[in-house]
């Protein structure tokens, strides 16, 4: 549990947590009060697994599948949100996008 956290009424949407940190940050507001959105990109049973954990201990949590890397599906993942739980007052932005590119010395000015 968040010691000392009350959220109670409060809506959250966790990105990324169908595994790992997400699907602990997404539990951890569940036990907090919160009402979670469990955002997946390519895990849905996972995602399921973790939905139906919150569910069973007495949280509420909704399935929300899409790759939030991509404007469209983000949009789309947003408005589901507010169909189902009408707002959004935490985002917990945890999904990871990997790309594997070399990085050259002289392009070190593009991480600055």
């Amino acid at each position: 549990m968040i010691t000392g956290i009350d959220l109670t009424g409060k809506v959250a949407l966790v990105t990324g947590a169908s595994r790992g940190i997400g699907a602990v940050v997404a539990c951890r507001l569940a036990q907090a009060g919160a009402r979670v959105g469990v955002n997946y990109h390519a895990s849905p049973d996972s995602a399921t697994v973790i939905v139906d954990s919150i569910n069973n201990t007495g949280g509420e949590a909704f399935l929300v599948g899409g790759d939030v890397s991509q404007e469209e599906a983000a949009e789309s993942v947003i408005k589901t949100m507010i169909e189902h739980f009408g707002t959004i007052d935490i985002l917990i932005n945890n999904a990871g996008i990997n790309k594997d590119q070399l990085l050259y010395p002289d392009e070190t000015r593009r991480l600055r």
